[in-house]
């Protein structure tokens, strides 16, 4: 099982990448702050994973690669780009491409304090979503994700969250 992960904005030295990288063997695609959403997909394009882990902004950004090979993992996910003005990026550069339908998991933190979990979990309302308690924009919570990672139904959605999982055991 081949696990990349690609950060959020502001999240080159993420722990989440140390941790997955650790336990998982994961390659961590760098998302700098110039929001290289080219040469990010690029690289999955490159190393074709069967599995891609991303934490807010890099969500945004792996929806907008063509590459859909793979299980995709979001973790408190961008959906509006602009957000990041507020934070002081760039976005001049970036055009509003449509989001390439993936196979998609979402995991959202109602206690988020960056983003509206709400507009997430009505975007991605035709995806797999799941919505905890607690864990921050951080995503603190990562044996939740370690739950689904090493699920031996991930490669089939709809058992892996209707058979195999309860609600309560993943809150």
């Amino acid at each position: 099982m081949k696990i990349v992960y690609i950060n959020g904005y502001n999240g080159e030295n993420s722990n989440k990448a140390k941790i997955l990288k650790e336990k998982y063997n994961a390659t961590h695609i760098v998302l700098k702050n110039t929001i290289n959403i080219d040469e990010v997909c690029k690289e999955l394009d490159q190393i074709k994973p069967d599995i891609v882990v991303a934490s807010s902004t890099g969500c945004y950004v792996a929806d907008r690669c063509k590459y859909n090979n793979a299980i995709f993992i979001y973790l408190n996910p961008l959906i509006d780009i602009k957000f990041l003005e507020k934070l002081g990026a760039d976005i001049s550069h970036i055009n509003p491409t449509p989001s390439y339908k993936k196979n998609r998991i979402i995991l959202l933190n109602e206690d988020d304090e960056l983003l509206d979990y709400k507009k997430a979990k009505e975007y991605y309302k035709d995806d797999n979503v799941y919505i905890f308690k607690k864990g921050k924009h951080k995503f603190e919570n990562m044996d939740d994700l370690f739950k689904i990672l090493d699920n031996p139904y991930l490669y089939n959605l709809d058992r892996l969250f209707w058979e195999y999982f309860s609600k309560e055991e993943l809150q």
